[in-house]
């Protein structure tokens, strides 16, 4: 009897070997790792990984941005408050800098102060502006253009300021011819027209190309009726 009872519990404990050799054997090849202790173990992701309270210093790949808020593509058109910067390209498509995208509107006036206008002037009747010319003479460009006035039967000064004249311009509204005599302001005066004669009822005009008068301009007629004036710049 007492064998018997050996031999059951001989065989009962080789079951329940067998039986933990078959349970955990496999869970025990699981754990084992190659290399020996210490050594790093690859991990391969399946489906999504969430990260959490990581800590310590993490290093981003290359050209990973840090802001903590990434800027978002913008839609043509419509303002976007992602927008950082503008940066022009070669051969851009260019900005628009009005409300129409097409001529520019300009209200006011404009100083002309450090660009030039190039290029060509549309065609039709565009009025562009006031163009003066001013010849270029030895004096100032402010142009000396007095009244018609009565020429003195005395030398008397018209102007004491040193003048490139254009021309003196004489009208003898007598029925007879009279003189006239044109100088230069220096104390020494030099005669430029000496002691002319006007026809009766007439007009002479004396072209001086913008010589030079020193000192000024003086006149006389040799009797009343004489008028006149001169174009000059000083």
């Amino acid at each position: 009897m007492k064998r018997q009872s050996t031999a059951v519990c001989m065989t009962a404990t080789l079951f329940l070997l067998l039986v933990a050799a078959g349970v955990l054997g496999p869970v025990y090849a699981q754990l084992q790792q190659s290399g020996g202790p210490g050594s790093a173990v690859t991990a391969t992701q399946a489906g999504t990984w969430n990260i959490n309270n990581i800590t310590g210093t993490q290093t981003l790949p290359t050209g990973a941005s840090t802001a903590a808020k990434q800027p978002a593509l913008g839609t043509a058109g419509t303002p976007s408050a992602d927008v950082l910067t503008v940066q022009g390209a070669a051969s851009m498509t260019a900005l628009k800098v009005d409300g129409t995208g097409g001529s520019f509107p300009i209200t006011g006036s404009i100083s002309n102060t450090g660009f030039n206008v190039t290029g060509s002037l549309p065609t039709g009747a565009n009025v562009i502006g006031q163009v003066q010319t001013v010849p270029k003479t030895a004096c100032g460009t402010t142009a000396f253009t007095p009244a018609w006035q009565a020429v003195p039967t005395s030398t008397t000064s018209l102007t004491a300021t040193t003048s490139c004249v254009i021309a003196v311009i004489i009208t003898n509204t007598n029925g007879a011819a009279q003189t006239v005599t044109i100088t230069d302001g220096q104390g020494s005066p030099v005669t430029v027209i000496n002691a002319f004669s006007v026809p009766a009822n007439s007009q002479v005009t004396f072209p001086l190309y913008g010589s030079q008068m020193t000192s000024g301009i003086k006149w006389s007629a040799g009797g009343t009726g004489m008028t006149g004036t001169v174009v000059a710049y000083q």
